[in-house]
């Protein structure tokens, strides 16, 4: 889920995510039930998710959706200042991925 036109500073805009994801005001990475369970994962259990550029710490959230062999980590939080309700709530998936804008 991505919370767009910054919304996501706006407190009604995280409880959105408990009804639909079971959890707000952080963020999840979603995984496969049966990999969870071989690497001894539970839910509701905090992860860190690596890359050779950087890492990142969300709670594990078990779901047959996502493929046995990745990860969804939701975009949308994550951000350093951005209002009182956004900064310091979750984390940005981006920061793991190692892309840049320049050239």
């Amino acid at each position: 889920m991505v919370i767009e036109n910054g919304s996501q500073n706006y407190p009604w805009a995280q409880e959105i995510f408990l009804p639909m994801a079971g959890v707000g005001w952080e963020t999840l990475v979603e995984i496969n039930s049966e990999t969870a369970k071989s690497l001894k994962l539970r839910d509701g259990q905090f992860v860190w998710i690596e890359s050779p550029f950087q890492k990142i710490k969300a709670k594990v959230k078990l779901s047959e959706g996502v493929h046995p062999e990745v990860v969804a980590i939701p975009s949308g939080q994550g951000h350093s200042s951005y209002g009182k309700w956004q900064k310091g709530i979750g984390v940005n998936p981006n920061d793991i991925l190692g892309w840049t804008t320049t050239p």
